[in-house]
């Protein structure tokens, strides 16, 4: 499993409390299934059913969109470690290209 993956998914499954093998199946339709995806506008649908979205914010930093379910929202306040390390990897992959 590529890094972007692994984090993205650990992030998601945190979030939603969805089991790993969800949220790895739910990568594939995510809409924003790779770095350049995610940080040239697509969203990362979770897996609580795409309730719950992640964006790429200002070219620095990975956001929850404010329509995203409560429980979700507030799941994101105990996530930061995973945001940081997903945005430390996107970042760095972005300025070795």
């Amino acid at each position: 499993m590529d890094t972007y993956k692994k984090l993205i998914t650990e992030l998601d499954a945190k979030l939603t409390g969805k089991p790993m093998e969800v949220c790895e199946k739910t990568f594939k339709d995510s809409g924003a299934n790779t770095i350049e995806d995610l940080v040239w506008g697509r969203l990362y649908y979770l897996s609580d059913g795409g309730y719950s979205r992640l964006f790429f914010y200002d070219e620095s930093c990975t956001r929850l969109t404010a329509s995203s379910r409560e429980e979700v929202k507030e799941a994101w306040k105990y996530c930061q470690e995973e945001v940081k390390a997903l945005d430390k990897f996107i970042l760095e992959t972005l300025h070795n290209l």
